[in-house]
């Protein structure tokens, strides 16, 4: 989705402009250029099914928990090879992706040593969500 949505936004000038951008990110904008609107309106459909069942399943739960990020932050100097860049980007946005995908609101509370705790929920949950984090926040610092 991002892809296309991104492309759709730098399309007009993209071609004229690339050599100014990042390579890293025209490489990821670039990536929207041969997706059909075909297969970017499968991808909404499948995303509001899921938002669906999220919901469903979802209900009964003040908020989800999970590290922020899956992994410890990479070295600069590991992000250097291209392949490796993308690989890491992906496992480092792998847990907010969720969220975002299913339109979520989240916030992380940071934990020390570059570990943060995401505190997530569905949409338009974003008060709630404040609220549990208050909550977690005002317990961590009472057991330190």
């Amino acid at each position: 989705m991002t892809a296309a949505e991104i492309w759709c936004e730098h399309e007009l000038f993209f071609d004229q402009l690339r050599d100014q951008y990042d390579p890293l990110v025209a490489q990821r904008i670039e990536r929207g250029r041969d997706i059909s609107a075909s297969h970017y309106l499968q991808v909404l459909k499948k995303r509001a099914e899921l938002q669906a069942i999220a919901a469903e399943k979802l209900t009964f739960f003040d908020a989800w928990l999970m590290p922020t990020v899956a992994v410890q932050p990479p070295k600069v100097e590991d992000l250097a090879d291209e392949a490796e860049f993308f690989r890491l980007n992906g496992i480092v946005l792998r847990n907010t992706t969720v969220t975002n995908f299913l339109d979520g609101c989240a916030l992380s509370l940071p934990l020390g040593a570059g570990i943060g705790l995401s505190i997530s929920g569905l949409k338009d949950q974003d008060h709630h969500i404040l609220a549990v984090a208050k909550s977690i926040e005002k317990y961590l610092r009472s057991s330190l």
